[in-house]
């Protein structure tokens, strides 16, 4: 992927480290003010997926927001590929 970014122009690439799913632990979260305690319970009354599929979200989530969170205090500029 590196090499083909670079060869469209693209000279400051990078590939963050990205929050593992075991990494998602619900109370662990709350405690240390990473998400609002009622994002798990808003997640499950969806009923739209299981307990891994919220952890996959939350763990995306996170790793988004730092992601933004570490661009912005750098005063860099992000491209963003989103893909499944």
């Amino acid at each position: 992927m590196s090499a083909l970014l670079a060869s469209l122009g693209f000279r400051n690439v990078s590939f963050p480290k990205s929050v593992d799913i075991d990494d998602v632990q619900e109370e662990e979260l709350v405690l240390a003010g990473a998400i609002s305690a009622s994002l798990f319970p808003r997640l499950r009354a969806r009923q739209d997926t299981d307990e891994e599929g919220i952890r996959r979200y939350v763990a995306y989530a996170l790793t988004t927001a730092a992601l933004l969170s570490a661009a912005a205090a750098a005063g860099v500029s992000v491209f963003v590929l989103l893909y499944k």
